[in-house]
């Protein structure tokens, strides 16, 4: 009866998320607004306290894979079929990605807020050597982000169209 209870408590708090999220989906600049207040106030902490920086690599390597697979087609054979130029767009085609707006939104706040909650913990402040655990993000985020490039550019989209791709740019303006 009591793994029952816990059942049904996390049932429900599973279902009033999933509400709450049904609710917000629509409000895409309020969201990354508070997820920019959240990591903002997660960065201070780190800056002013000059600790807990293997708290942030670790949510940066987190939120660095979220956004590649963010970038990422879902199938392979959707780079080759995405318009290069304006004249392709008369039937505009996005090509799905394999992790939503909505789903990397939810792993940079979640990531962002973890990190923050946990600096609360001073045994988590784990000694490392700063400098080197910044430029290994620098160089990481360099190689993946190259990759990519690589990767649409054999597809004939150059990089400046990529971004546009990855950030929705290149969706066509219907007037209301």
């Amino acid at each position: 009866e009591f793994f029952n209870n816990i059942k049904m408590k996390f049932l429900e708090i599973k279902r009033d998320m999933d509400s709450f999220g049904n609710r917000i989906v629509n409000k895409k600049k309020q969201r990354w607004g508070v997820t920019a207040a959240i990591a903002s106030l997660f960065l201070l902490r780190i800056l002013i306290s000059k600790k807990f920086v293997s708290i942030a690599y670790f949510a940066y390597i987190y939120m660095l894979s979220a956004f590649l697979m963010f970038i990422t087609p879902k199938h392979k054979n959707d780079l080759e079929t995405l318009p290069v130029a304006k004249s392709e767009m008369g039937e505009y085609k996005q090509y799905q990605r394999q992790l939503p707006e909505f789903n990397l939104w939810q792993r940079v706040s979640g990531a962002n807020s973890l990190g923050l909650l946990l600096t609360i913990f001073p045994f988590l402040d784990l000694p490392v050597y700063a400098p080197i655990l910044i430029f290994y993000c620098v160089v990481l985020t360099f190689i993946f982000l190259k990759q990519e490039f690589d990767r649409w550019k054999s597809a004939s989209v150059n990089a400046k169209q990529a971004v546009k791709y990855w950030i929705g740019m290149n969706k066509p303006k219907y007037d209301k």
